[in-house]
């Protein structure tokens, strides 16, 4: 009896085992049914391309402050508005600066009394030549403090340089504003639009003044407006470790104003040897990354790729793969990593049948 049943016990797993190698054998089958298509990797010459985003400006653009402190009384202008040059825009309380003034002038009063007594004295040889000095040197500086009174009254207000568009209003009225601080941030208008970008130290290497590139604004999605590199910085800003380019926008019938936001490709002069897949072989691709399957044997193994550039049909790779790999083309959608596939030739091959 004991011997009856071990035999249907060993039976089972006979039968067990011999179902799960079909099963297996049955998978692996369906696994290597998949049908692909592949490409080699080649290696080619790229032009380097820099990629980074920035904001409108006018070239000439400026922060127009007063050059003294003071309680503000008046604010002549909106932001937005386009002024003509020499426009009174805004002006600080006078009541102090004028008394300055008026000190300064009773002091310069005295001390030139006092210097044409001094004469007159050492004309009657009453006093020395050395006292009349001193009250000479008294009177200079009476002088100079009067005209230095008589300039910052004259800077109490704020007029605009040229004509130009009032972009910003850092202030209002009956504000107590600091001597320098920014009350308006002005444009002229007779200045030339430009993106302001900031680049990384590696990227700022291939820049060139001159190199063309590619404007693309949110304001303006699917227009593309060319640019140029107008000036590049000597060093980076201290606040984020960028170095902050300017590119001239050439906006032709595209509407541009300051403050616009967008991104920018510069063609740079540099050329690298850099491996090239075909674009249809990324299966993913998120900013500068980008995910192809590559094959080894009859089995693909998914990468990640550092993307260089996109040129037409090809992607540039800058790290992940090497020349002479094989990445799968076709067929990639219905593949995982480690699957086993199949190589079809036959361009007329329907590969999700």
């Amino acid at each position: 009896m004991k011997s009856t049943i071990g035999i249907k016990i060993t039976m089972c797993w006979c039968v067990f085992i011999f179902l799960s190698c079909g099963e297996k054998a049955e998978v692996r089958q369906k696994r290597q049914s998949v049908p692909v298509r592949t490409a080699r990797v080649a290696e080619k010459d790229i032009r380097v391309r820099v990629r980074t985003s920035g904001t409108t400006a006018r070239k000439k653009q400026m922060n127009l402050s007063f050059k003294i402190g003071g309680i503000i009384r008046e604010i002549a202008v909106r932001e937005g508005d386009f002024v003509t040059d020499g426009t009174r825009l805004a002006a600080l309380d006078q009541t102090e600066i004028q008394a300055r003034v008026d000190q300064a002038q009773v002091g310069f009063d005295k001390a030139d009394r006092d210097l044409k007594n001094a004469r007159k004295l050492h004309a009657d040889s009453v006093t020395t030549h050395e006292q009349l000095l001193d009250t000479q040197s008294v009177w200079e500086d009476a002088r100079a403090s009067l005209k230095m009174a008589r300039h910052n009254l004259a800077f109490a207000s704020i007029q605009a340089p040229s004509d130009g568009f009032i972009l910003k209003k850092l202030g209002e009225v009956n504000e107590m504003i600091a001597p320098g601080r920014p009350l308006f941030v002005f444009s002229n208008s007779a200045g030339d639009l430009v993106l302001r970008a900031g680049v990384t130290d590696r990227d700022i290497l291939h820049l060139a003044l001159g190199d063309s590139a590619t404007v693309k604004l949110d304001a303006h999605p699917g227009q593309p407006i060319p640019a140029a590199i107008s000036e590049l910085p000597a060093t980076s800003d201290t606040r984020t470790g960028l170095y902050e380019i300017e590119l001239t926008v050439a906006g032709g019938r595209v509407r541009l104003l300051p403050g616009m936001t967008g991104s920018t490709e510069i063609y740079t002069r540099k050329v690298e040897r850099m491996p090239v897949v075909p674009i249809e072989a990324l299966t993913e691709a998120d900013a500068d990354r980008g995910y192809v399957y590559v094959l080894d044997g009859q089995t693909v193994y998914k990468r990640v790729l550092s993307i260089g550039t996109i040129i037409g049909d090809e992607v540039a790779v800058k790290a992940g793969i090497l020349p002479g790999e094989t990445v799968i083309t076709e067929g990639a959608a219905y593949l995982q990593d480690k699957a086993e596939v199949k190589i079809v030739p036959d361009a007329k091959h329907n590969l999700g049948g």
